[in-house]
């Protein structure tokens, strides 16, 4: 119990870390206070640019990928009773929540889908190829990250039932499909009122 209690501390205190804040306040800019005021990696690059946007979405995948690959190896031990995989997936749960709800910004943070993408190539690299592949598709043809982000997570618990993944893995993937929704529900309001902003657009 002690080292699953440790990696989902040490897993949300690493997906804590705001990097789409941090990155905008390197540039003297309050991210929260710009554009959507969201410190995901979507919402930096349309206000700062390609690169910081860029550097803020490889970092939000990165420290979901770290959680369940890299906290594993230290802190997993087959005596704790729990399979590698349900290890991974509660690594995954304080990574997503971290990103989502930080404690560095009074516990409001980023939606949670980079974050997730991150951890769901670590623990379940096929279907989450596939999901990314809608997302890009999605992407493409509607020009809504908003829109491309619920499809390609719903596309996940697809993808996961289609590739026979273990019932932890597809219950999970419902868990975060939910949550990613449900966080986006400003951008579901924006999108009936048609206010919402397309890949592309600048929004200062």
């Amino acid at each position: 119990m002690a080292y699953i209690l440790i990696s989902i501390l040490v897993s949300y205190l690493l997906g804590a870390i705001p990097f789409g804040f941090l990155i905008a306040r390197a540039k003297g800019i309050d991210i929260r206070e710009h554009g959507s005021k969201n410190i995901g990696a979507t919402n930096v690059k349309r206000v700062l640019g390609k690169g910081p946007g860029n550097l803020t979405l490889a970092l939000d995948i990165l420290k979901g990928y770290v959680a369940v690959t890299i906290c594993p190896l230290i802190f997993y031990n087959g005596a704790t009773g729990v399979s590698k995989e349900l290890f991974q997936l509660v690594c995954a749960v304080g990574v997503i929540a971290g990103h989502s709800w930080t404690v560095f910004l009074k516990f409001k943070g980023g939606k949670g889908v980079a974050t997730a993408t991150g951890a769901f190539f670590g623990i379940a690299p096929v279907p989450l190829l596939c999901a990314a592949a809608v997302y890009g598709i999605s992407a493409k043809v509607t020009r809504y990250v908003s829109v491309s982000s619920m499809l390609g997570s719903i596309s996940f618990v697809v993808f996961a039932l289609l590739f026979g993944m273990s019932i932890e893995i597809k219950l999970f993937s419902i868990a975060v499909a939910a949550i990613i929704v449900i966080r986006h529900k400003a951008n579901i309001k924006r999108l009936i009122d048609g206010t919402e902003n397309k890949i592309g657009d600048k929004s200062l």
